[in-house]
């Protein structure tokens, strides 16, 4: 009986451990800087708690980096990001922006634009 219980017990912990894996998908998201300078930016993975992705780092005006972030149950990815004048753009006072993006499907692009989303620094 003892070794019965054992079995049910490993098998439960396996099959457990494999469901865990198939929900933790991830999928690739492409930040795009579509802003009109240099941003300072920071990308968070919020399927993951916050878990940042990217940053705090320097993103040049139209370039591009991809990061990998979790996919929800449907498969869709979700990040939140937050931006600000990068020094040598020499904006006095300072521009930001921040905005939140779900349903993000694996290769989904994502602009970067301090304009269409403003927020406080």
């Amino acid at each position: 009986m003892i070794r019965n219980l054992a079995f049910a017990l490993a098998a439960t912990v396996a099959l457990s451990a494999a469901a865990y894996a198939q929900t933790a998908k991830t999928i690739s998201v492409t930040i795009k800087n579509t802003d009109n300078g240099n941003v300072l930016l920071k990308v968070t993975d919020a399927n993951q708690g916050g878990k940042m992705v990217f940053g705090p780092g320097a993103l040049k005006q139209g370039a591009s980096t991809t990061v990998k972030v979790n996919a929800d149950a449907a498969g869709k990815g979700h990040i939140a990001w937050a931006a600000m004048s990068a020094p040598e753009n020499n904006e006095h006072p300072l521009k930001c922006g921040k905005a939140d993006r779900a349903n993000l499907a694996d290769g989904a692009t994502v602009a970067i634009n301090r304009g269409d989303y403003p927020s406080s620094c």
